[in-house]
């Protein structure tokens, strides 16, 4: 791409931005020629001859392709050149939306009355005590808000209500900004499928994306398809900074942002994020009372407090336990018992082995599972039709919501120091860390000096990544970071990438949105992790509510 201007072009061009192809039939040097166009119409170049014969039969037939930027490659004494994503229109971007009649039908209806249908559909009807109720009110009557609801005390169930009814009052888009990436997808796979069936399209939003999700996440906010919009700081935080998510800038404009405040996002991130999204109307929720000082950054804020506390809680401190077995086995025997463990298969685990020791109501119950069979689950475990339900959730609101109807509650705590170790490895596969990322390009880079150029899949760097103990999931999540943060440059053949050095080994990894979301989880890790095995006095603080010494 060195010729007729086309360097520049390429300069200009940031990911995200859509192309298109445009068959040459009459092409002198291939007949499966398939150019590549940006949106005004500029060429940018060829797709590889490889790509085109396999594409262009079906163009010729009808069958309409699109493609977007990945990467720009390049710079510096090098010649730019753009990776792209070639996708299919097999579809209409917009699915069927099953709850618009619904949504239209309530369209009309006084906040009070808006609210109470929305949480019958959110939340099975559950009542909402006093301050839960004022700070919807509050929101929804225009006021910015800064609210402490310590755990299991209706925080997230106060942020999906007032979303949902902002939306379907017809008020505009909004957008829940959570800490971490993990918190986005738990929270989507719970609130998405009961947000649709009244007519509130969800999405969601961070670095673990794909790159055909992204685009798709893109499209839906040109064409208005999304209502409501989970994501996490780190990539909000990017949409200002020219980063992954900048793309989404021109159409991100929500008039409501609420805040997930717990693990920690910093004040000043959610003053720029507000910024960058056209200062729209804010709630910001916490767990635990802040500073006075931080209460005022959020100007005029009204400031609700869940003074409730939890008296009729009792904590076991079992930790380290070596008898944990016997112990699970002891609880289910003695009536309804909740048990959790921090890991989907875990639980899974768990309930078989319960269930073979002690057969009867046993089950497992988790986010990824359909929502019919969860709200199936939740009726028999409140009616005691399952007497042992194994979950895997947020250990701090688990922990948290015991006791809320007021009757006597026990939490056992049963983790070890040893579980630790698992955790932490299951992290760092998902979230690669500097030092890990550190082997991956000393390898990489030793196979391009071998060989001018490294691929993956390929066993001879598979192999000498695996020998460092690193795990094939982690190997592709950190080629994507070492990617996003410039370090080297990819180019895929169709069977796999082929990767240089960009010459520019010392880059800020934090410039990769999905580094920087892995470096928030494993410091929300480690402070779990503190506070899990410090004093159980904080812990009974944390949970119990305010004025329990």
């Amino acid at each position: 791409m060195t010729f007729e201007g086309r360097q520049e072009t390429v300069r200009a061009l940031r990911p995200g931005d859509p192309l298109m192809l445009r068959r040459e039939p009459d092409n002198p040097h291939d007949p499966h020629a398939v150019k590549v166009v940006t949106a005004s119409g500029t060429q940018i170049g060829y797709l590889s001859a490889r790509i085109a014969s396999r594409l262009a039969p079906s163009i010729d037939t009808g069958i309409r392709y699109a493609a977007a930027v990945t990467q720009i490659t390049g710079g510096g004494d090098r010649s730019f050149g753009v990776n792209i994503h070639v996708h299919r229109h097999d579809a209409p971007l917009d699915e069927p939306d099953p709850g618009q009649a619904l949504r239209l039908s309530w369209s009309g209806l006084a906040a009070d009355a808006l609210v109470e249908r929305v949480t019958v559909h959110l939340h099975r009807g559950r009542p909402f005590r006093e301050p839960q109720r004022a700070a919807i009110q509050a929101l929804l009557g225009g006021r910015p808000l800064r609210a402490v609801f310590g755990p299991g005390r209706g925080r997230r169930p106060v942020m999906e209500v007032t979303a949902a009814a902002w939306v379907v009052a017809g008020r505009g888009p909004v957008v829940i900004a959570v800490p971490l990436q993990s918190l986005v997808d738990r929270w989507y796979e719970r609130l998405a499928p009961r947000a649709r069936e009244i007519g509130v399209r969800c999405a969601r939003a961070h670095g673990a994306l794909r790159f055909r999700q992204r685009q798709h996440l893109l499209q839906g906010l040109q064409n208005g398809a999304v209502d409501l919009l989970l994501a996490s700081i780190e990539f909000l935080k990017s949409i200002g900074t020219d980063g992954e998510a900048a793309p989404v800038q021109a159409w991100l404009r929500p008039s409501l942002l609420l805040a997930e405040c717990e693990p920690t996002i910093e004040d000043n991130a959610l003053d720029d994020v507000a910024r960058v999204l056209g200062r729209p109307l804010r709630g910001d929720f916490q767990g635990s009372a802040a500073p006075a000082e931080d209460a005022l950054r959020l100007a005029a804020a009204e400031i609700i407090t869940d003074p409730f506390p939890r008296i009729n809680l009792r904590l076991v401190d079992r930790r380290g336990a070596q008898d944990r077995e016997a112990m699970l086995l002891d609880a289910r025997r003695q009536g309804k018992a909740l048990l959790y463990t921090g890991q989907r298969a875990a639980a899974i685990d768990l309930a078989s082995r319960l269930r073979e020791q002690n057969p009867g109501q046993v089950a497992y119950y988790h986010g990824g599972l359909p929502l019919r069979v969860r709200e199936v689950l939740e009726q028999q475990f409140a009616d005691g039709k399952i007497q042992a339900l194994v979950a895997a959730d947020d250990l701090l609101e688990v922990i948290g919501s015991a006791g809320l109807d007021g009757r006597q509650a026990t939490v056992t705590l049963l983790y070890r120091r040893e579980d630790l170790p698992r955790v932490a490895a299951a992290l760092a596969e998902r979230h690669p860390d500097r030092e890990m990322l550190a082997a991956i390009y000393r390898i990489v880079r030793a196979e391009v000096e071998r060989a001018g150029m490294a691929a993956w899949p390929d066993d001879r760097p598979d192999a000498a990544l695996q020998r460092e103990g690193i795990a094939p999931r982690a190997i592709g999540i950190g080629l994507d970071i070492l990617a996003e943060a410039g370090v080297i440059q990819r180019e895929y053949d169709g069977d796999r990438w082929r990767i240089t050095l960009s010459g520019q080994e010392r880059r800020d990894l934090l410039t990769s949105l999905r580094y920087a979301e892995g470096h928030r989880e494993a410091e929300a890790f480690q402070e779990m992790s503190r506070w899990a095995f410090g004093p159980l006095t904080d812990i009974l603080k944390a949970v119990a509510g305010p004025g329990i010494h």
